[in-house]
């Protein structure tokens, strides 16, 4: 059985850690060592969307006793409130910092943001998400009806389909479509994961060194494209190598699924309370994240506040010399405690509450 909180945990921490890196490579000298670093990290990571959709397909598609009626409730349970309530919360919090950097935002500008399935630059995620669960029952009830070689062959005509179609997104430069039918390019994910973990499917035998090593090579072609593309001026959405659906990320999606599933089964709490708030995480990191890099601004612009205590001066006026690569590094793991915290306050309310009632 492939572990699959291994596999959680590390798109987890890769999608945050893929937000702090990418405010590096958007602020710092371009082609500077640091910036090369910070692209590396960022190209590292893209696979945290790939690895999230093919947990799903796992998880769901090869799932047998579970009525399309029983799933629908449960998704809606699961995601119709975090949905509603983070799309609210983070149309108030750009409202807020609109004010704050003195930019227009109005009713118009959050109603657009809303029908464009965006109300933040990370929650394009749980858009499509839904899409993905409302077309799932029907999806798995097809792909439970095919025989393990039309599973095989359904699933990389797919992975070639979109593939082909997202070639031609970018070349055409084409206009991205609505976000209702953003679920129909990510399901060939959902089929890979379901593919990899058939009952029937052989586990691969490749070394993890050779893995290991296509995937550092990977990430380095991927970093390097991403460079080529800002020489030439090109702009979004030709960042083709940055992309969830590019060939790269699909590539190097396969090879850290390859690399994690041996994996022991997770024995940290800590490690199995970032598992299991995964979605809340995600939800949440855009927050802190804003936050700390509001705070390194002030701090870089306007040096340490004296009503700060001393050593937290001292904490702060190191952390701004540190190499960048430390720097990410504690960025990284405060927005990913402060996130973890949120979830886990937010836990303890809803038991507290549940009690009462």
């Amino acid at each position: 059985m492939p572990n699959f909180d291994a596999i959680r945990l590390f798109a987890t921490v890769a999608i945050v850690l893929l937000h702090t890196a990418a405010n590096g490579v958007n602020r710092l000298a371009h082609g500077s060592p640091d910036w090369w670093l910070a692209n590396l990290i960022d190209s590292a990571c893209r696979a945290g969307v790939p690895l999230f959709l093919m947990l799903s397909g796992a998880l769901l598609l090869n799932r047998t006793h579970q009525s399309a009626t029983q799933f629908y409730r449960n998704r809606l349970q699961k995601l119709a409130l975090p949905l509603v309530l983070w799309s609210l919360f983070y149309l108030l919090w750009s409202a807020l910092k609109a004010q704050v950097k003195h930019q227009p935002y109005s009713l118009d500008t959050a109603a657009d943001q809303l029908l464009a399935g965006a109300p933040y630059f990370h929650l394009w995620f749980i858009y499509m998400l839904a899409g993905v669960y409302l077309l799932l029952p029907p999806l798995r009830q097809f792909w439970q009806q095919l025989t393990p070689a039309q599973q095989t062959l359904f699933c990389w005509l797919a992975l070639i389909l979109q593939q082909s179609l997202h070639g031609l997104y970018f070349l055409l430069a084409l206009p991205e479509p609505p976000w209702p039918l953003w679920a129909l390019g990510y399901l060939p994910y959902l089929l890979l994961g379901a593919w990899l973990t058939r009952p029937q499917q052989a586990t691969p035998t490749r070394s993890p060194l050779l893995s290991g090593t296509m995937l550092l090579v990977l990430i380095g072609i991927s970093a390097w494209l991403y460079h080529w593309q800002r020489d030439a001026g090109l702009s979004e959405p030709f960042y083709y190598s940055y992309h969830r659906m590019s060939l790269p990320v699909l590539l190097c999606a396969l090879l850290l699924w390859q690399l994690l599933q041996p994996l022991s089964p997770l024995r940290n709490r800590l490690l199995q309370a970032i598992r299991r708030h995964s979605l809340g995480i995600y939800c949440a990191h855009p927050l802190f994240l804003d936050l700390s890099e509001f705070g390194r601004q002030l701090l870089a612009q306007a040096g340490t506040p004296l009503t700060l205590p001393y050593g937290v001066q001292l904490l702060l006026q190191t952390s701004l010399v540190l190499p960048y690569g430390v720097q990410l590094l504690l960025q990284t793991s405060l927005v990913l405690g402060a996130s973890l915290a949120l979830c886990l306050c937010y836990q303890f309310a809803k038991q507290r509450w549940q009690q009462r009632l």
